[in-house]
């Protein structure tokens, strides 16, 4: 009996939950060819969202290009992925190397592409390269943008590129000048984009700072936790669709521990339906949520490595009193902390986007389980 809670990417087939209003939207704003910033927490569903609008527009003939600028270290690195998810796109509306080849002619001068088939059913792997060595950098990714235009014009603006963890990019040293071409091509391409990403305090400064090229260059949407009574329905339905029954109180159960985090929420509720043989209890909940922290922690111990210890001390007091005014007598004398050491740590802190602060200077852990995680660690062990 298959789960019917998938971790990581779901296919486009396979329901989720409270997701359609969002996902009409970006239809809309796709076709009405409106570029889009869509921002979240980690997890939050945005590649699936993404991809999903990608899917219903492929339907309907559109070139969807989907870009992961995950870890990108240069110019070069973001002008590659874009050639080589170009070259894919076309690839899989094509169908076969040469139909693909033939519909891209001439238009990307910059790259030799190489195409592989393993055995099937292995899709077609394929390579780019750069041609010329004195193209690089700046003029190398001013040729790549130029040449998806093209592309985009022969196609009559029917294509749409998604550019996830779009805001990866400002760790490029010359991430202004990456912007400004960007920007400048964008402008022109008439085909609708989605910004996408998870440090969303540099992913909104990249579109609300008036000083940056992106500023107010599209729509802004963010992706909020799930509603409990609509993951309560979902996740009672699911279970029922593989003939097992999840009491709603249980369900209840999993909204509450996993505070609407689409991706905790589906794993946890992954974990109980693994121990369900036939009705679940409370009790499978409980310890599918220990199975879950321990997991995530290897996570997290990962996104405070190279901290200081008075940033993680600061993180760790934020996530045991969260709400706490970070300047007042009252935390100060509670932690310790300096308000130097918490000005400067919290800089940090929100640029990893491991935290939240409001205009009342309180601080939040956004992330529940992290949040507990916290709790529970040792600092010195950090």
């Amino acid at each position: 009996m298959a789960n019917p809670f998938i971790l990581g990417w779901i296919p486009a087939d396979v329901p989720i939950c409270n997701r359609d209003d969002e996902t009409a939207d970006l239809l809309a704003k796709a076709k009405g060819a409106a570029n889009v910033t869509m921002f979240s927490p980690r997890r939050f569903g945005k590649t699936t969202l993404a991809q999903r609008t990608q899917a219903s527009l492929a339907k309907e003939g559109w070139i969807t290009i989907y870009v992961d600028l995950t870890g990108v270290t240069s110019v070069e690195d973001v002008a590659s992925r874009i050639a080589t998810d170009t070259y894919a796109a076309i690839h899989a509306a094509a169908n076969l190397s040469e139909k693909a080849k033939r519909a891209l002619g001439d238009l990307i001068t910059s790259y030799s592409v190489t195409f592989s088939a393993p055995l099937l059913p292995q899709p077609i792997e394929i390579g780019v390269q750069k041609v010329s060595k004195k193209l690089k950098g700046i003029e190398l990714l001013n040729s790549t943008m130029r040449d998806l235009g093209n592309l985009i014009q022969k196609q009559k603006g029917k294509v749409h590129i998604c550019l996830d963890e779009f805001q990866e990019i400002s760790e490029i040293a010359e991430c202004l000048q990456v912007e400004g071409i960007m920007r400048k091509h964008i402008q022109e391409h008439k085909a609708p984009y989605i910004f996408a990403g998870s440090r969303r305090r540099v992913l909104l400064a990249m579109f609300t700072d008036r000083k940056r090229p992106f500023y107010r260059s599209g729509f802004l949407i963010e992706l909020h936790p799930l509603p409990a009574e609509k993951l309560v329905g979902y996740i009672v339905g699911r279970f029922d669709s593989q003939k097992k029954k999840c009491p709603q109180t249980v369900a209840q159960k999993i909204a509450d521990v996993s505070e609407g985090h689409p991706y905790y929420a589906q794993k946890i509720a992954y974990g109980v339906f693994e121990a369900t043989l036939k009705v679940a209890t409370e009790k499978m909940v409980g310890e599918a949520y220990e199975r879950a922290l321990k997991d995530e922690s290897y996570l997290f111990t990962a996104d405070i490595k190279g901290l200081p210890v008075g940033q993680i001390s600061l993180i760790k007091e934020i996530a045991k009193a969260p709400g706490s005014n970070l300047f007042s007598k009252e935390f100060l004398a509670d932690t310790g902390l300096l308000p130097g050491t918490i000005h400067k740590g919290m800089a940090k802190l929100l640029n990893l986007d491991l935290v939240e602060q409001n205009e009342e200077k309180q601080g939040f852990v956004h992330d529940p389980l992290f949040r507990e995680w916290l709790r529970r660690m040792d600092v010195g062990r950090a």
